[in-house]
């Protein structure tokens, strides 16, 4: 599977994709709301999009920006045209429970969980801009609860001047 060429508003949860599956660009995606993650999936995944190309209506014949479908999505602004262009970018939460391998240099403004390794083959940057929405708000199953602090017999000690 290819994700490519497109504007997503929403979460992909892709489930045993094929060995070769990759986000490929230009692409604009976001989460239709603020603190929900934009990829999930169980196998490994290659991101290789170049956030040097932007996502161009008048190329692909397509108004990414219809009445219903603002950009941003939270609180921009929407037209009939097919004449804008939007940075090639990810906005949003990206989990994998495998492997994650950058090809290009993408642009990410969230935050990446791998529960694998993240590979870069040689030549990729990632530009990564950390968003505290998933601190504040954890996305559903991104939450296991609050961990008490507890002190360990030995570890403190008293200290009078």
């Amino acid at each position: 599977m290819v994700i490519g060429n497109s504007r997503i508003i929403g979460t992909l949860v892709l489930l045993n994709p094929g060995g070769n599956t990759a986000v490929q660009g230009p692409i604009l995606w976001e989460p239709a709301l603020p603190n929900l993650p934009v990829l999930l999936t169980d196998k490994a995944i290659t991101i290789g999009f170049d956030a040097a190309t932007a996502l161009n209506e008048a190329s692909l014949g397509v108004n990414f920006n219809p009445s219903g479908s603002p950009y941003p999505y939270v609180g921009g602004t929407s037209n009939s045209t097919a004449a804008d262009a939007y940075p090639s970018k990810i906005n949003g939460l990206v989990y994998t429970s495998s492997d994650l391998v950058f090809d290009v240099n993408s642009s990410i403004n969230g935050l990446v969980v791998v529960d694998g390794k993240i590979t870069f083959v040689s030549g990729a940057a990632l530009t990564l801009q950390y968003s505290n929405v998933y601190f504040n708000s954890p996305p559903p199953g991104f939450l296991v609860g609050q961990v008490p602090i507890k002190t360990v017999a030995g570890s403190w000690k008293r200290v009078v001047d």
